[in-house]
């Protein structure tokens, strides 16, 4: 993807923007039906245009910014001969870099008080709670000025102002509805009082500003598409072919000018759309046929080869196409192509290998720099992993595309990404040489339920109201699948790691449900069969009162999924040193035990032992209870004292401490005070660290034999 800054002096001090993976344009313009609603000419003299920029295809020369007038090309530019002037083509924003620096607050302040019009050609794929396509913000520390220019929901809406850490800002929605799929040329223009908004070179409202930005001392950069990474605002999900800042309003009429004179270009734009998840050092999974999607015009043939393999599909009457490429043995790299007769993709350094989607909330999603042992042991390249992290963003309906990227795994790339993730992956390609390649989709705080698709949901009772149209049903229900796990269906897989559950401590009684449902929903989508599906039980992490129960029953919850064929757990009680945080500390160690769990079932490792013990069964033995374990050979305390944290109960359901000794692989368990005991608990409390391990050292997994009512049924204060 080439990113092009042109025209004036707009170049200063011009700094790379990290953009994903090209997504081509093939909608053609349709003009929004839109209401004039102040239609009187915005008057100005002789405006300056300050900056435009055009984006057109990786293909064409490399990464650069150029300058599209012929001047000097900015820091990181090629010849502006290079590259193909007028080429349309899509991007998409790293949510985590600001772009091209483009003046300082001064500047900012200066526009305002005199205007400023923004001009964009966009197209929006995906309806979001907050999308900019183009934004002139000054920062500095956790104030920010200057205005925006994007979609809200549905909408297009225009901000000014000056803003907090979270953004509010004067705002202008637009009349007209956002279209997914559809171009539109949308224009803000402020002339230092009013504000509106023009949409296909008709305006579609307008408004009185209560406040231009504030002015910031001198020198804070001023950034083009500045992105706030508080879960609010979003990257453009879609194409942007143009973007024109001018400093100082334009009439009315030049508005409309400039949208008839661009709608030729776009009706040109080389036509064909993928998703993120194709792109370059992808990793393909190899083995099985895979399946590759995406949108270009309808009836138009596509043709996709990747070393020996090709396959041919035609676009149907919305231009979607999906075919499938014949499975391909562990190697690499390749070059993918993607061709139709109107447009060429081309993804260099593909490999062929395994690849895992790995999911969750803040204990998957926390880095390998979290810790100094952790990093130093990522500080290393690993060119044979690839890792991919997904935009954490939610929708209000399922997603067709999703933006990102494949990385090489680097110390600057392995830093931020998930570092059970990465010493998951690492362990199985030390283990097996075979390339891998990582997704990373996780959001700290989320239930269960935002990563559960909508039809799932509603075959729950609980569930079967419609969703509602706020943010915060769409965080609680369903939100983060359509976003950030639907549009990767259904990418060839090798199987899932999970790790989340601290977000539903408390409803352990429907989490097994629930997260059950979740596995065979997405093995059902994926289509792939019963693929491997590996999660981590949650951290000890101390409570109060009642909750003191929260954790041992959802550990519980989780062992009971076992259930499902194909499933995993890596048990943490031993993983943390910290008991009043509930993020276990010892990443690598939970990594590599999901790696056990795939190298024993899925690589044929019959000389790994995948798990610490796990409860099997009870038989009643006089006054004592005999318990059986699966993974028990070399049962035995792993500090030499004796077994702990076993209680004991009879009819009357007290539980009390118990005497627990090893015989014959199994644990008989008894206390003088429960002469005939019915049931045992082990690890029943949110801060058990449990002794018992088997001759891998892996400690047993906490559990209960009875299926007496949880104490946390009712909600507790």
């Amino acid at each position: 993807m080439i990113y092009r800054l042109a025209e004036g002096n707009a170049t200063r001090s011009a700094r790379y923007l990290r953009l994903l993976a090209a997504v081509l344009a093939c909608a053609a313009v349709i003009p929004a039906a839109v209401a004039a609603a102040d239609a009187r000419p915005l008057e100005t003299s002789a405006p300056t245009v300050v900056g435009r920029w055009q984006f057109v295809p990786p293909h064409v020369a490399g990464t650069a910014v150029a300058n599209l007038a012929g001047g000097p090309p900015g820091t990181l530019a090629r010849p502006a001969a290079e590259v193909a002037v007028g080429t349309t083509a899509a991007l998409r924003f790293d949510g985590g870099a600001n772009a091209v620096t483009i003046g300082t607050a001064d500047d900012a302040a200066r526009w305002a008080a005199g205007g400023f019009t923004a001009l964009a050609w966009v197209r929006v794929d995906e309806l979001r709670r907050w999308s900019r396509f183009v934004g002139v913000v000054a920062r500095q520390q956790d104030r920010r000025l200057g205005w925006l220019l994007g979609t809200h929901h549905d909408r297009f809406v225009f901000s000014l102002g000056s803003a907090g850490a979270k953004g509010e800002m004067t705002d202008l929605h637009a009349e007209s509805a956002v279209h997914p799929g559809s171009w539109y040329h949308v224009a803000g223009s402020y002339d230092g009082q009013t504000m509106r908004l023009f949409v296909n070179g008709l305006p579609v409202g307008s408004s009185a500003a209560q406040s231009g930005p504030a002015v910031l001392p001198a020198g804070v950069p001023l950034s083009l598409v500045d992105y706030h990474d508080g879960a609010e605002f979003y990257p453009l999900a879609g194409a942007l072919n143009e973007v024109e800042l001018v400093a100082g309003p334009l009439a009315a009429e030049a508005i409309r000018g400039r949208y008839e004179a661009g709608r030729a270009g776009l009706a040109a734009a080389p036509p064909l759309v993928m998703s993120g998840c194709f792109g370059d050092r992808m990793v393909l999974q190899r083995d099985t046929p895979l399946a590759v999607w995406g949108r270009t015009i309808p009836g138009d043939e596509v043709t996709i080869s990747c070393g020996p393999a090709t396959a041919r599909a035609t676009a149907g009457p919305a231009g979607l196409w999906r075919l499938a490429l014949p499975a391909l043995p562990a190697g690499g790299p390749h070059e993918f192509v993607v061709a139709t007769p109107r447009g060429r993709l081309t993804f260099g350094d593909v490999l062929v290998g395994d690849v895992w989607f790995c999911a969750g909330q803040s204990n998957l999603a926390i880095g390998t720099k979290s810790t100094k042992a952790d990093f130093a042991l990522a500080a290393r390249p690993w060119p044979r992993i690839r890792l991919f992290t997904v935009i954490r963003e939610s929708a209000a309906q399922p997603a067709a595309f999703a933006g990102g990227s494949w990385e090489r795994c680097e110390p600057a790339t392995a830093a931020d990404f998930s570092a059970v993730g990465f010493f998951f992956g690492r362990r199985l390609h030390e283990e097996t040489g075979v390339p891998i390649g990582l997704f990373n989709a996780s959001w700290g705080g989320t239930p269960v339920e935002a990563w559960l698709p909508r039809e799932a949901l509603a075959t729950l009772p609980e569930f079967a109201a419609p969703l509602a149209a706020s943010p915060a049903d769409v965080w609680e229900r369903s939100g983060l699948f359509d976003q950030m796990v639907h549009p990767f269906v259904p990418y060839a897989l090798k199987g899932f790691v999970w790790y989340q559950g601290e977000n539903n401590i408390g409803n352990a009684h429907q989490y097994e449900q629930r997260f059950g449902l979740l596995i065979r929903d997405w093995r059902r989508r994926w289509g792939q069969g019963d693929l491997p599906f590996y999660w981590v039980q949650i951290a000890p992490c101390r409570h109060q009162g009642a909750w003191d129960q929260a954790n041992a029953e959802l550990w519980d919850a989780q062992r009971r999924v076992l259930a499902l064929p194909r499933t995993g757990m890596a048990v943490t009680s031993d993983a943390t040193a910290n008991l009043g945080d509930n993020h276990a500390s010892n990443k690598r160690l939970i990594g590599e035990r999901l790696a056990r769990w795939a190298l024993a079932n899925d690589y044929g490792r019959a000389d790994v032992v995948p798990s610490g013990p796990l409860y099997a069964g009870l038989t009643a033995d006089g006054e004592r209870i005999r318990i059986a374990f699966d993974h028990a050979a070399g049962l035995a305390p792993r500090d030499g004292r004796p077994l702990d944290w076993f209680t004991i109960a009879g009819e009357d359901r007290v539980f009390v401490p118990a005497e627990a000794v090893v015989e014959d692989r199994t644990v008989l368990v008894s206390s003088p005070r429960v002469p005939r005991p019915v049931a045992v608990r082990f690890g029943w409390s949110s801060v058990a660290q449990p002794n018992l391990v088997n001759a891998a050292g892996l400690p047993a997994a906490p559990f209960r034999t009875d299926d007496w009512p949880s104490v946390l049924l009712d909600p507790l204060p």
